[in-house]
């Protein structure tokens, strides 16, 4: 066999042996509908440690959208007409908080008129037990220099802390002096609500080194559930909002798409979260899943309440909230 004959028997080989390797690579790495659902879900996610936004959104009335037709002023209430202060606000003046400097400088009467928003329209579209926000969706972005809070009502020992729109942390004696920068905060907190859960508790038998351990289980439902919420507070660090416009929609929309992908990952799975987890008496107030969409979810949400378990009933509930919501969209206005 010549030298140059060789060498175009063994290219032949090689090229055949390559297109095999790329063809099962490719078959190994082809992305599966839930991967494809991932990335979805993470557009939605807000994490415990990476809750700064600079869009989010707000749900209202069709009367107070004719407001703002009238005055482009967002923030016009400092409490609600049929149930006074917010939870908010309240927790500010509770003697577990009221005696931080930060929540003295947050009760300020600068600061007094309100807004309450999630980062996506579709967590908060049901509303709670009791409570509806509207069927009217407002986009609101904050300005760069914006300055956004944490107040974390399960820390008793550092319930404050600030960052800016880059996530970096900001110390105490920033935020006092530029305090007309604070925008919004991120708010942690429970209140009464429609909540099943599923209690683990863990007993030990001891023998030498090892250790039996029983794991025992009961349902119940309990009357307070976690929620989470930005609370908008400073016109002036709003950098616009916007009402009925194509952009408003088309997110509406997206929503749409992801959640009617995420019921059909239920039905296909036959996924039926029935109630959260208590472990411990350690809540896991927005994960609860053994699946990377379930925990993606999970993190999205902001009331950990049962109409949000994920199950095909409240995915249904959703969609058709939603999608009324797609239609009552008005005429555009934004300032």
């Amino acid at each position: 066999m010549t030298a140059k004959l060789f060498c175009f028997i063994f290219s032949i080989c090689v090229l055949f042996a390559t297109n095999g390797i790329s063809q099962s690579a490719t078959q190994n790495t082809a992305m599966t509908p839930e991967d494809s659902l991932n990335i979805l879900l993470a557009n939605y996610i807000v994490p415990e440690n990476f809750f700064v936004r600079k869009t989010i959104y707000t749900w209202t009335t069709p009367e107070q959208i004719e407001e703002l037709r009238k005055s482009p002023v967002l923030l016009t209430r400092s409490r609600s007409a049929t149930k006074g202060l917010s939870e908010f606000d309240q927790a500010l003046q509770d003697t577990a908080f009221s005696k931080f400097p930060m929540a003295k400088l947050l009760s300020r009467e600068k600061f007094a008129k309100k807004r309450f928003a999630w980062a996506n329209p579709w967590a908060t579209v049901r509303g709670w037990k009791g409570e509806t926000y509207g069927d009217q969706l407002i986009k609101i972005t904050l300005k760069d220099d914006a300055i956004v809070g944490q107040f974390d009502e399960n820390n008793k020992q550092q319930p404050f802390s600030f960052y800016d729109m880059h996530d970096k942390p900001l110390d105490t004696a920033y935020v006092r002096k530029n305090s007309e920068k604070i925008a919004a905060i991120y708010h942690l907190s429970t209140k009464p609500g429609p909540r099943s859960v599923k209690q683990y508790r863990y007993r030990g038998s001891y023998s030498g080194s090892y250790a039996r351990i029983h794991r025992k289980s009961s349902n119940r439902t309990v009357s307070s559930a976690p929620f989470r919420e930005y609370v908008i507070l400073n016109e002036s660090e709003i950098q616009d909002w916007e009402y009925g416009t194509q952009g408003i929609k088309t997110e509406i929309t997206t929503e749409l798409n992801m959640l009617t992908r995420l019921l059909k990952q239920c039905k296909t799975h036959h996924i039926k979260v029935k109630r959260y987890i208590l472990e411990e008496h350690s809540e896991t107030n927005f994960y609860n899943s053994n699946s990377d969409f379930w925990d993606r979810y999970f993190e999205s949400i902001c009331f950990a309440n049962n109409y949000y378990l994920l199950n095909k009933h409240n995915l249904k509930a959703i969609i058709k909230n939603l999608e009324k919501c797609l239609k009552a969209q008005g005429q555009p206005v934004s300032h």
